[in-house]
Parts: structure tokens; sequence; C-alpha cells
């Protein structure tokens, strides 16, 4: 088996800044809702916030459903 990645690169939403996230520091993930968007728009996957065990979060670009893509490949491979 080869070893997963043990962390990822996202874009953050307000600063569009590269952050490096070690999955083993991840405590949950959180689907992003814009209220201010159509009720047309499937608005819950736009974009991620992820939460640490050290109680920090952030707001990544990144589609919800892709970060937990992410984190499930990292949790089932290790």
């Amino acid at each position: 088996m080869i070893a997963p990645n043990k962390t990822i690169g996202y874009r953050t939403v307000n600063s569009n800044a590269r952050v490096t996230i070690p999955f083993d520091s991840i405590s949950h993930l959180i689907a992003n809702k814009d209220e201010t968007r159509s009720n047309n728009v499937n608005n819950d996957e736009d974009t991620c916030w992820i939460h640490f065990h050290s109680g920090k979060c952030i707001h990544v670009k990144e589609k919800y459903t892709d970060v937990v893509d992410d984190y499930n490949h990292y949790v089932d491979n290790i």
C-alpha cells in the first residue's frame, strides 16, 4: 500500500492565501451555506469550513464534497 499524503493545499475564501492543511489535525468539516445566494443554487457545497482539534477553523474555497473526499481518501489509506 502506498502511504497517503499527510497534507493538502487549499486557498482561503477571504484572502485567497494558499494554506497547507495537515489531515491529522482536522476535527470536523462543515459545508458553508451562503444565505445571500438564490435557492436555485446548490449553495451547501460551494465552500468548506475546516475545524481543527485546537478549536481554530479556516474557510476554504474548495467544495465541501471535495474536501470530504480528500479527507476520506487519507483516512482510508493510513
